[in-house]
């Protein structure tokens, strides 16, 4: 009988140092991929961004939650014109993409809906499935009337990528 207790606490020893061996894989947690990412854009808000052609600006003004999460998120943009005047009339879809992992969101556009109370595009639900690093594009187009005000600084569309990194 006390020869079975040694066998017992030895494999009950061996058994716990092959768990703790895996608990400790040596390989970085998301949390900490997130902390040394560094292709992340340092700010998200408020962070006004010239389209590439210099007609118009889209700044990220709200995100829900803040930061953003794995989990349906809400973000709210305004687009103005150089001048800082709102434009209600372009359209703009974000495009959710990991390019470490070659995939985006099913579905893969997420359009947004004008908001005339906040001056903002409203992208609502869209979810970032994944923890891991991200990139975000925002596709604008301008779908405004010739002869309008802001014709003149027309443009076909334009992409602003916003890179984040989602913990998990």
């Amino acid at each position: 009988m006390h020869q079975r207790h040694h066998i017992l606490a030895a494999t009950l020893m061996l058994f716990g140092t092959a768990c703790q061996g895996r608990q400790d894989t040596g390989q970085p947690t998301v949390d900490d991929i997130c902390a040394n990412e560094t292709r992340v854009d340092e700010q998200l808000l408020d962070d006004p961004r010239v389209t590439p052609d210099g007609a118009f600006i889209v700044t990220l003004i709200q995100a829900e939650p803040d930061p953003p999460e794995k989990a349906t998120n809400t973000w709210g943009f305004s687009i103005t014109t150089i001048q800082g005047d709102p434009i209600p009339d372009a359209s703009l879809q974000l495009t959710p993409v990991m390019p470490d992992h070659g995939h985006g969101t099913s579905p893969k556009h997420f359009a947004a809906v004008y908001d005339d109370a906040s001056d903002l595009y409203l992208v609502d639900g869209f979810s970032l499935s994944m923890a891991g690093f991200w990139e975000v594009t925002a596709t604008v187009a301008n779908n405004t009337e010739p002869g309008s005000e802001q014709a003149d600084t027309a443009f076909e569309s334009a992409e602003i990528v916003f890179a984040l990194c989602v913990s998990g």
